[in-house]
């Protein structure tokens, strides 16, 4: 594999799932560390921002994350880095509400996934989605600019339809370029 093969947040800005308005980052390619002579974890990983029009035609922000591990010192340690991983970013998703109204987990074969919704300190309603695919994980993030919606069911609804656009976008190309 060579270098920038998973630059996630590029594949998002040359294929959007749903309507950005503008990248709010500074569109840094992806960082890597370790790689050969294998003396530390093979990782690539990145952060980027953007802002977006929802259904209701009102401005809301979505940061997307990711951590793939490529390389360790066996597949047993790459997967366990990544679960490890996945714990402290759902945990962490946590904390970023100020009150949880929507918490679901759930593990299949294709990975684990956890989702979260709820209030944020400033008032504004806030969605999390941490999915790990192999041995990667990724962070999801949406929260609305400005007061929440009247009615949280069709708002977790609305944030997780575009999450899951997103998810959609990036779990293949984990699937084909992270080792099994």
């Amino acid at each position: 594999m060579t270098p920038g093969a998973i630059d996630l947040c590029e594949l998002i800005d040359d294929a959007p799932p749903i309507t950005l308005t503008s990248r709010t980052d500074e569109g840094d390619p992806p960082a890597e560390t370790g790689g050969e002579p294998a003396d530390e974890a093979w990782t690539v990983s990145d952060e980027c921002a953007w802002g977006f029009i929802g259904e209701d035609s009102r401005e809301w922000e979505m940061e997307f994350s990711y951590q793939a591990i490529i390389d360790a010192d066996d597949r047993d340690r790459r997967f366990q880095m990544a679960g490890d991983a996945f714990d402290e970013r759902s945990a962490a998703a946590e904390e970023g509400f100020a009150e949880v109204e929507f918490d679901q987990s759930d593990t299949t074969e294709d990975g684990r996934r956890r989702e979260l919704f709820g209030s944020l300190g400033s008032g504004a309603q806030g969605y999390v989605l941490v999915r790990e695919v192999k041995s990667s994980v990724y962070v999801i993030r949406i929260r609305e600019q400005g007061q929440g919606a009247e009615d949280a069911t069709y708002q977790v609804h609305q944030f997780g339809a575009h999450a899951s656009a997103v998810a959609a976008l990036v779990d293949n190309p984990l699937r084909d370029v992270v080792p099994d």
